[in-house]
């Protein structure tokens, strides 16, 4: 591709798709309880499906590898992903008994976006709203985040759309059978 934009080769359609092809990811892990009943990852359990294929390719490559840790007998499965519509639709077709989870990672970045489109006016109460909502969530108190949010928003257009479309983030990635129980998070 880098040679072909150095030759001064104006791009078609099929370098776009390739430039635009995107690699999925996903971890598998075991866990067992520590001597507190908390889990723990057992890091030699751990392997990993990585691919440049459809995302509907990729849920094949993900069932198989899950059928092969014993995906059949687990009494439960979790299904851990960062919010794109793609990775919740690979859950719905592959493992449609799976809990689906926001990982906290993602989960952050949105919680982070939301303070600064709520209080971009302060600085220092940005990072400090956006550290209370993460310990909030980790606390599996998502509705007062919402609650304080929507209470929050502010009447400028823009922060307020930018506001809204985060709240709508955590409202589509949270079902709302799942908001304040252990599985968040």
């Amino acid at each position: 591709m880098r040679a072909r934009l150095e030759s001064g080769e104006k791009p078609g359609m099929d370098f776009l798709e390739s430039a635009l092809r995107s690699a999925i990811l996903c971890v598998f892990t075991q866990t067992s309880p520590d001597s507190e009943g908390k889990p723990q990852r057992d890091h030699d359990s751990t392997t990993y499906v990585a691919t440049f294929q459809c995302s509907e390719d990729f849920g094949i490559l993900l069932r198989r590898e899950a059928f092969a840790r014993g995906f059949a007998s687990a009494p439960k499965t979790v299904y851990l992903g960062d919010g794109a519509a793609g990775v919740w639709e690979v859950a719905r077709i592959n493992f449609p008994q799976a809990i689906c989870i926001l990982d906290f990672y993602h989960a952050g970045e949105h919680l982070s976006l939301l303070a600064e489109a709520l209080y971009c006016a302060d600085a220092p109460r940005v990072q400090s709203q956006a550290k209370i909502w993460r310990a909030t969530l980790l606390e599996d108190r998502f509705q007062e985040v919402l609650s304080q949010a929507r209470e929050d928003l502010p009447d400028i257009p823009g922060p307020r759309d930018v506001a809204e479309k985060q709240i709508a983030y955590f409202e589509t990635n949270i079902p709302p059978d799942l908001r304040d129980k252990e599985w968040n998070f």
